[in-house]
């Protein structure tokens, strides 16, 4: 998929950004501790999630106590195969195994479709747009998915820009949770 230069540029600037942040657990832990304030209040049934890459924000620890708390619901993590993204069920006890761009996928899929997708983003705007990494994986997930789900963007605060200028097809997400607040 080609991506604008300013994207480009922005996409540098951002990751720039995030790896000079200092590695501090409570800026994480702000980070889950309102993403948790927010699912409180929820009632998903399936929450699509990712296990990090770089320095994105690691959910895994909070996705297992979640499932603990709410027998019943399920967890799941994307999985990107024949250049097709889908979902598989994710549970603390899944073995992983390494997939495409060396993320962990699980060793035997089962699909599931998510009704909240909890995203990564690099960068996000005031309009819920998110800037990733630029494989336009998530847009298309969501624009052939119906219904679509809920989308949360998981973000550092520092990570906020103006505009990233979105395209025809850049989806906004629902909401962003940072280690400051939602919007």
């Amino acid at each position: 998929m080609p991506t604008s230069p300013f994207k480009t540029n922005l996409r540098k600037k951002l990751k720039q950004v995030r790896d000079s942040l200092p590695i501090d657990p409570c800026v994480s832990t702000a980070v889950i501790d309102n993403l948790n304030s927010w699912m409180t209040g929820q009632n998903y049934s399936i929450v699509g999630f990712y296990l990090p890459i770089f320095h994105e924000v690691d959910l895994a620890p909070f996705m297992a106590t979640w499932l603990e708390k709410n027998p019943g619901k399920k967890a799941a993590i994307p999985v990107i195969e024949n250049s097709q993204m889908f979902f598989a069920e994710w549970s603390p006890e899944t073995k992983l195994t390494k997939g495409i761009f060396n993320t962990l996928v699980p060793q035997t899929i089962r699909k599931i479709t998510p009704d909240l997708l909890l995203i990564p983003c690099l960068g996000f705007d005031k309009s819920n747009y998110r800037l990733g990494y630029g494989g336009g994986w998530y847009d298309r997930y969501l624009s052939q998915t119906n219904p679509r789900p809920f989308t949360v963007g998981i973000a550092y605060s520092q990570c906020r820009i103006e505009t990233i200028e979105p395209e025809e097809t850049d989806i906004p997400l629902g909401l962003i949770i940072t280690d400051e607040n939602r919007n």
